[in-house]
């Protein structure tokens, strides 16, 4: 195995001598890279491709020649488009595309990617993006940090397990979406515009973390089977969620929450009784606020390694004491 290694060198550019039909991985990220020659087609047998952290501004047509490649790693570059041509590596199993400046990733290119698990275009420019119904291997799917404002059309029991796609301009979810991913283990669709979370999330019956932060959620919806295997539950930034689900409080594996600014000591209460039930020996601490005399409403706990503004209430371990 051939491995082409340069790696935060500085380097402006790929010496075309270099790149021989032998080498199995090339890894020239981090350098200074504006251009991607087209003699890194004749690389007939290479695996992996990472170039991430350059500056590279296009990606030749020739790079369709790489039959053999699995990864590619083109995160933080300058890249605007990318070539049809591309479409034709039907070997890709983990694609980075994030950080760069894309508005749209041709059809052309997606629908022979049977093979992709992991797809991260995160933090680019996409105002839409085609369907995603020829992925049908995707495991990891990150569109976060983008302009999109509808759902990814998705295949129909993909085992995806992370869906990322916060920071966008979603304002709706069809009813029967969480249908399509039912070994999902991790969502987050905060930071967009939703004002109603679909039943069907109870069909995602490994989910272990739960992110719907700052919309526009008004309730949850009630009667819900929520999956026993969740752990974290954010809902911070919806100021008109006054009223949780009972359901919520039930679950047995719930640990981490933050459920926003107002509401009463109820939801702390239950979930250190939760934590104490299942055995535990780190309970959790909390602070209280007064309980009011009503139904179930919004207490609020804080993730501290949460990225989103956390708020006074804090959930901190602590070891057991003596009994």
């Amino acid at each position: 195995m051939l491995k082409l290694s340069q790696s935060g060198t500085g380097l402006t550019g790929l010496a075309k001598a270099k790149l021989v039909t032998s080498l199995t991985s090339i890894d020239a990220s981090e350098n200074a890279i504006t251009l991607l020659p087209p003699e890194i087609g004749g690389c007939l047998v290479v695996n992996e491709l990472l170039l991430h952290g350059n500056e590279i501004k296009a990606v030749p047509p020739e790079i369709a020649k790489l039959q053999r490649l699995s990864v590619l790693n083109l995160s933080r570059n300058e890249l605007t488009e990318l070539p049809t041509e591309m479409g034709k590596l039907v070997s890709l199993v983990d694609v980075n595309l994030a950080g760069n400046k894309l508005t749209a990733l041709p059809v052309e290119v997606l629908t022979r990617w049977s093979q992709l698990k992991v797809l991260s275009v995160n933090d680019n420019n996409l105002g839409s993006i085609g369907s995603l119904e020829s992925l049908i291997s995707l495991t990891e799917l990150r569109l976060f940090g983008n302009l999109l404002d509808e759902m990814p059309v998705l295949a129909r029991d993909v085992p995806l397990e992370v869906l990322e796609i916060h920071k966008n301009r979603i304002a709706k979810i069809s009813e029967t979406y969480f249908k399509k991913i039912p070994l999902a283990k991790r969502i987050n669709v905060s930071s967009n515009r939703l004002a109603h979370l679909p039943r069907t999330i109870e069909c995602c019956t490994q989910l272990q973390h739960l992110e719907a932060a700052y919309n526009d959620f008004a309730s949850l919806p009630p009667g819900v089977l929520w999956p026993p295997t969740l752990q974290t539950l954010l809902l911070q930034g919806n100021p008109k969620l006054a009223v949780l689900p009972d359901e919520l409080v039930e679950l047995p594996e719930i640990t981490t929450c933050n459920l926003g600014d107002s509401g009463p000591a109820l939801v702390v209460d239950t979930l250190q009784v939760g934590t104490r039930r299942r055995g535990e020996t780190h309970p959790i601490q909390t602070t209280r606020i007064p309980a009011l005399p009503s139904r179930l409403h919004v207490s609020q706990l804080s993730h501290p390694d949460h990225t989103y503004p956390s708020s006074p209430i804090q959930t901190t371990r602590i070891p057991a004491l003596p009994s």
